[in-house]
């Protein structure tokens, strides 16, 4: 299979989803002519009604057949033809959870196999602080849906089945096993491939299952390589490096590749028909590389003449790796009909990377090469070969005539590098601002110019090196004349050598001053690595009669020495330059790398019981968990040089191992100690839980659902071990300490004299010494204060006991109508992170709160369905109270005092989570699906179906002017989408070898009056800029779409399917890409008004690169058997 893989990614490399194609019917013709006496599977794309007798209130249940069908391939798909859920956008790391009834991210549970998936750093403060600049990767992961065999989207507060989190809904996703592939068989394999346009990705997945005696084993590979989704005329765009390209005002996607990979591996053992032993290997990793164009701190590139500077490159990933075991029994006892027992251990990492440098080559101002200058055998070359050498050419120059003190034309010889056929090299004539420029301004004009590393694994070190000697200035250079020296070739096999002179000095006393340059050739070879180091060095005498071998003389350069150790005087030579690119020849590289690791331990244990009781029929199910979660945070960051050329000098000396020693700490590679702004926290949950679903006869039926979860947050923090926490986000929070760093005495204080005299106390020394002491203890105090803050919070550890219940009916009054009703309660405890996240700076403080509350929801819900067969029509209604809700809240300005009163200078701008807000949600909803052949009662494949829901609410929330003044108001809520609608009209042929659906969505613009701008006070306090009111800049238009996809079966087990996205190629953005907008930051911004330098050539541009693909495909074949 790597072969084959291997092979068909070259293909798609030359030929994209085509050739994709064409191999694959090749490759899959040649797999159905060898298995022709095989008993072949079949796919069902033919999507299977849910049941309306298992349909439950808000909720709705997609199995992969629904999702092969509606060609599902991330999270937005999933929902895309869903009403009252949506994704939630987070510009360059993709999206981050759900939307459901006016909460989202960590206000709807996620989980995989039972197993809680990653949460945000929920803390607005620290979304505020950091979400904006893309240091971080805070979102929650993905799944990859090629493993899905179900997934439960549940509308509702209602944490009985999930736990905390649960306030606005839960989407559970169930993976894949071998029994679901190994019914009448003891094999099946699956092959399939896709090619999605709107992202340029390509995907491949095979699926094997197998049984042996008692074994069976589940194998499921995905593979998916594309790029960022093009938004609407992204080919039509300016790119790099036109105006208008970068920045805000970006109008197309960054570019990003994107690499998904998945492994599902499930090994199974079934020693008899009532008990099976499992474990699980679930791996998923999604990696995004690409360059932040639209990063508002990146220099604009406004000129493709113009040298670049650095850009920033992004390498983000989402990886999360779980291992589980689990035993599951089918024995009926008293207690049981099914029991089973999982253990999980999983590690999710959200990863960003950063790295701020030149991609430009040559066209980057930190390598810039104007003259193409190579160094080869120790000669000069230009770009295209030809040996250079230094000639006087002359020059039209101004010249002052000092007669009419007025500047003349003149022919002047100036040195310039010419070919072998004596031509001028090249150059560009003017500079970055449009002055003139001479051809030797683009030389090393540097004090290093004259010291010469040769890395001898990459040049001729068995060959010569020129040295010249000139005079004059700012690119206007000629040889010193009557100078016998002008040219000094250095043998690099030779131990250098050495030039006396005797020189007539620019003053009187300096008269004949004598002169020796040694140039000196240095071997290194250290680890295996070969180096050759030229250093020029000068000796002067400022006396006459010196001889140039005494080696005690008098003068200004008497402190020097030479390799010898004998002091000879010599100092760097600027006399002789070896002329090479004026550039320091490499691109610094600023890298962070930012890592937010959730690491899980869980235990589950779940049982289920059918008990008949007088005839009311209780399916019972039960049972508890026990999870240890810890949350952490680590932070890198560092620079190194990159892009190295020929002519880079960016260390000093060479180590033991053979590699660049630096003086300078900005140009080697440094790495800073690990870091985080967060104290580790680690999470012990215990829950038990009981489900009773009762069917008293065929018209009433009951469920009913208990749970009681017990959740303990446990900060914990070793400073030999974890990552630093930086000192001054917790100096002085909490426990009080010095606010500046004590001085250190001084014995010439004036404190140690008498008043108005130079004499000493008689008891100086003692009170000396007594200070000396107590600027110990107050600097011991001042340096271990930090730490004593960082242990207050610690020895803060917080428990939190939640009852969740479920309380539903189900009436059947007629065979045609049921009525549903439902009362739930859901709830969040707060993360770690709201709980204890601590930030010092005088804009923005935040000040932990480890008394917060948890978060409740309560629901009411109503469905009204009539049915007939697999045909419905449903009406429900719904209203949501939320209380608790931990909000982000100004406290005002604070002046930190320590204990001996005195205080910071700056006052701090503070803020804290508080529980102050409550929010209600209220809508209805309208759902049908329809089969001809249940209304015709004879077949027929056509069925139609609508989805409606709107939904309304608002909050009660502080909201904060720009002077800190707060007041108590009822405003909207960002998260709850417009109103949407969604048409279908679907046919399948009689043998279900080919069929269609087509899609028609009509979502409203999102109302001005239905939003809220949380930050317009904090903006115009801070910023000073005009408070434009309570509600959001930008909202979503109305918009009309047309979607068709089908299927079509040649032969068994092989299925081809294509689709067509916005049919009609309109252009819209959806509410979520919308909202994503922020108003201060380096990410997701967009130009607020016309401002040239920054290339906003209109108010708003840059919000076209959130609008989603135009008019787009995706083709899929599988072959099964």
């Amino acid at each position: 299979m790597q072969i084959q893989k291997t092979y068909v990614q070259k293909i798609i490399n030359k030929g994209g989803g085509t050739k994709l194609f064409c191999y694959s019917l090749l490759s899959l013709s040649i797999t159905n002519a060898l298995a022709e006496e095989a008993t072949l599977g079949t796919i069902n794309v033919i999507d299977t009604p849910e049941s309306i007798q298992n349909k439950k209130v808000g909720e709705t249940v997609k199995t992969a057949k629904t999702l092969e069908k509606q060609q599902v391939s991330d999270t937005r798909d999933l929902v895309k033809y869903e009403t009252g859920i949506s994704v939630v956008e987070k510009g360059r790391m993709g999206a981050s959870g759900y939307s459901v009834r006016g909460v989202d991210e960590n206000r709807v549970n996620i989980t995989i196999d039972g197993l809680q998936q990653a949460q945000t750093l929920s803390s607005q403060g620290f979304k505020e602080l950091f979400e904006g600049y893309g240091n971080f990767n805070n979102t929650r992961n993905g799944i990859e849906v090629e493993t899905v065999k179900q997934v439960n989207l549940a509308k509702g507060s209602d944490s009985t089945k999930v736990g905390s989190g649960a306030l606005g809904g839960a989407v559970i996703f169930k993976t894949k096993d071998a029994r679901d592939f190994l019914i009448g068989k003891d094999f099946y394999y699956k092959f399939k491939a896709g090619y999605a346009s709107a992202n340029n990705e390509d995907m491949f997945s095979h699926t094997l299952a197998g049984r042996y005696k008692d074994f069976d084993a589940l194998l499921v590979r995905t593979d998916r390589d594309g790029t960022n989704f093009e938004n609407f005329g992204y080919k039509h765009y300016p790119d790099i490096p036109e105006l208008g390209s970068q920045g805000r005002a970006r109008q197309k996607a960054d570019p990003y590749t994107i690499e998904k990979g998945s492994t599902l591996l499930k090994l199974s053992y079934n020693p008899n028909e009532n008990n099976r032993f499992t474990v699980m290997y679930d791996d998923y990793k999604n990696h995004s590389r690409g360059t932040d164009w639209s990063y508002t701190l990146a220099p604009i590139q406004t000129d493709r003449d113009k040298p670049e500077k650095e850009t920033r490159h992004t390498n983000d990933s989402s990886t999360r790796r779980n291992i589980a075991f689990s035993f599951e029994n089918y024995s009926e006892t008293p207690l049981w009909d099914s029991l089973k027992v999982s253990v999980s251990k999983q590690r999710i990492t959200q990863r960003a990377k950063t790295d701020e440098w030149c991609d430009g080559g040559e066209r980057c101002e930190a390598v810039s090469n104007p003259l193409g200058l190579q160094l080869k055998d120790g000669k000069l070359y230009d770009k295209n070969g030809s040996e250079l050498s230094l000639k006087e050419v002359p020059t039209l120059k101004d010249v002052l005539n000092t007669t009419t003190w007025e500047y003349e034309k003149k022919e002047v010889p100036l040195l310039t590098l010419v070919d072998a056929k004596g031509k001028e090299v090249p150059y560009p004539q003017l500079d970055n601002y449009g002055n003139k420029k001479r051809q030797a301004d683009y030389w090393d004009s540097s004090n290093k110019k004259n010291d010469v590393w040769l890395n001898c694994d990459v040049q001729n070190c068995n060959s010569t090196l020129t040295f010249y000697r000139f005079e004059g200035s700012w690119g206007e250079y000629q040889f010193r004349k009557d100078d016998k020296h002008r040219a000094v070739v250095i043998d690099l096999n030779s131990n250098g050598r050495d030039i006396d002179e005797i020189k007539k000095a620019q003053f009187s006393w300096e008269n004949d001053k004598k002169i020796k340059t040694r140039f000196n050739v240095e071997d290194i070879k250290r680890g295996g690595k070969h180096w050759k180091q030229v250093t020029v060095g000068e000796t002067r005498w400022v006396k006459k009669g010196d001889s140039f071998l005494d080696k005690n003389f008098e003068g200004w350069a008497s402190d020097q020495v030479n390799i010898d150790g004998k002091k000879i005087g010599y100092t760097t030579s600027q006399a002789f330059t070896f002329i090479k690119p004026d550039s320091p020849g490499y691109s610094t590289d600023m890298w962070t790398d930012r890592k937010l690791n959730t690491d899980s331990k869980q235990i589950k244990l779940d049982l289920e019981k059918f008990v008949d009781v007088k005839g009311i029929e209780n399916q019972l199910a039960y049972g508890g968990m026990y999870s240890e979660t810890d949350k952490s945070m680590v932070n890198r960051a560092g620079y190194k040089p990159t892009d190295i050329h020929w002519w880079a000098q960016y260390f000093e000396n060479i180590d033991e191992n053979g590699n660049p020693v630096c003086v300078n700490s900005g140009t080697c590679p440094y790495e800073g100690k690990p870091s985080s702004f967060l104290i580790p926290v680690k999470t012990k949950t215990g829950a038990l839980y009981l489900t009773d679903k009762i069917r008293v006869n065929d018209k009433i039926g009951f469920d009913l659902s208990y749970r009681y979860d017990r959740i303990d947050h446990k900060p914990h923090f070793d400073p030999n071990k974890d990552p630093e926490i930086p000192k001054e986000l917790l100096r002085d929070m909490y426990v009080q300490g010095p606010i500046n760093k004590p001085q250190e005495p001084s014995k010439w204080s004036n404190k140690y004299y008498k008043p108005g005299t130079y004499d000493r106390l008689d008891n100086w020394e003692a009170l000396f010494e007594k200070d000396k002491e107590q600027y110990k203890k107050d600097l011991d105090i001042y340096e271990n204060n930090p730490q004593k803050n960082v242990e207050y919070l610690v020895k803060r550890n917080r428990k939190f006991t939640q009852r969740s219940y479920s309380l539903g009916t189900t009436l059947d009054p007629l065979d045609f109508m049921r009525v549903q009703l439902k009362y739930s309660k859901g709830f969040r405890s707060p993360a770690s992170d709201e709980l204890y996240f601590t930030f010092k700076h005088p804009y923005f403080s935040i000040i932990a709160n480890p008394d917060l509350e948890s978060e409740e929801a309560r629901t009411k819900e109503i469905a009204l369905t009539f049915h007939k067969d697999n045909s419905f029509i449903r009406f429900g209604a719904f209203r949501t109270n939320y209380t608790n809700f931990i909000e982000l809240a100004f406290k005002g300005y604070k002046s930190f005092t320590d204990a001996k009163g005195n205080t910071s200078g700056i006052p701090y701008r503070t803020y804290q989570n508080r529980n102050n807000s409550e929010a209600n949600v209220k809508g209805f909803s309208v759902e049908a699906k329809v089969y001809l052949a249940d209304l015709l009662d004879k077949p027929n494949g056509f069925n139609f179906g609508y989805k409606f829901e709107y939904q309304k609410g608002k909050t009660l929330g502080i909201d904060t002017d720009g002077a800190g003044n707060e007041r108590e108001i009822w405003h909207a809520i960002n998260a709850i989408q417009p109103k949407k609608q969604i048409f279908s009209v679907g046919y399948v042929s009689p043998e279900n070898n080919y069929g269609f659906d087509i899609f028609y969505t009509h979502a409203s613009a999102k109302k001005k009056t239905a939003t809220y701008n949380p930050y317009h006070g904090a903006d115009q306090g801070i910023f000073e800029a005009p408070d434009e009111g309570i509600y959001a800049k930008h909202l979503s238009q109305s918009y009309d779409l047309f979607d068709v996809i089908g299927f079509y079966k040649p032969i068994k087990g092989l299925t081809l399917q294509a689709g067509i996205y916005n049919l009609f190629n309109k252009e819209y953005a959806t509410w979520e890409s919308i909202r994503s907008i922020r108003s201060f930051g380096t990410s997701n911004m967009i130009c607020k008004n016309v401002a040239s330098a920054l290339g906003c050539n209109t108010a708003n541009q840059g919000i076209e690169r959130f609008s989603a693909p135009g008019r787009n495909f995706k083709l899929n074949v599988q072959y099964e058997f």
